[in-house]
């Protein structure tokens, strides 16, 4: 998982599927974490929380999943997480372009919805939240496809190592012994 430079000097370069097991287990445990925050405001009776609680908790196992396969070089184990992660950047992504509409009829005075910041209109509030989601789906979007490319990378390891097992395996299944002779 650990490449060594090839001019040595003892410093290592990680490697794509090291990166990508630490950015699955950094999003495993921040989604566990998360889960458990709702989990406790859902005890009050927050019903909402209650939802996002099991959202969390189910991508958090789902990353665990992706850890799981990125460390055993199992590409089965990575698909779950890659199909719930282009839902959510799809899902995200629609959010974005659903506030930047927003953001133009807000510009006109054409939405009524009161700014909960009170120094900032609700133009210049729309503005600023739309920066972060686009921010935020930008950065989404490049986890992804980090991610994407640590999947292809398993999956082309795993292709190699079966072709191979399937050449040595046949090398070795053939019948190399003389049938006996009369003598």
């Amino acid at each position: 998982m650990i490449r060594s430079y090839e001019h040595g000097c003892g410093r290592y370069k990680p490697t794509l599927r090291l990166s990508c097991a630490l950015i699955s287990f950094c999003i495993t445990v921040s989604e566990f974490l998360l889960a458990v925050y709702e989990y406790l405001e859902s005890r009050e009776g927050n019903m909402l929380a209650g939802i996002l609680t099991g959202i969390f908790l189910f991508h958090a196992v789902i990353s665990f999943l992706y850890f799981c396969g990125t460390v055993r070089e199992q590409v089965g184990l990575l698909l779950p997480f890659l199909t719930f992660q282009l839902i959510g950047v799809t899902t995200l992504g629609l959010l974005v372009i659903i506030w930047w509409i927003a953001t133009i009829l807000a510009a006109f005075d054409l939405v009524q919805y009161r700014s909960p910041i009170d120094v900032l209109t609700t133009a210049e509030f729309f503005v600023v939240t739309g920066v972060i989601l686009l921010f935020v789906f930008i950065i989404t979007v490049k986890v992804s496809m980090i991610l994407y490319k640590g999947y292809k990378r398993v999956e082309k390891e795993h292709l190699c190592r079966l072709r191979f097992g399937v050449r040595v395996e046949r090398s070795l299944s053939r019948c190399t012994t003389i049938p006996p002779t009369n003598l």
